[in-house]
């Protein structure tokens, strides 16, 4: 690559979504997330024993801020 084509580069993503598209994908994966530790917090002692989950790593689990996954 010459040092023209390097300082053109952009990633792929951008090139074909646009930035206010690449925000509205991550917007919706942290309602996703939002959404998914809401019916965490509440689901039953027998909900999370089908899940091999205890109630320590749900607790763990919801303290996590959104943008975390």
């Amino acid at each position: 690559m010459s040092a023209s084509t390097i300082s053109h580069f952009r990633p792929p993503q951008a090139i074909h979504f646009g930035m206010p598209c690449i925000l509205a994908i991550w917007i919706g994966r942290m309602r996703d997330r939002a959404r998914d530790r809401d019916l965490l917090a509440r689901m039953s002692d027998r909900e999370l024993l089908d899940m091999r989950a205890t109630r320590y790593e749900l607790q763990n689990e919801l303290a996590k801020p959104f943008w975390r996954g």
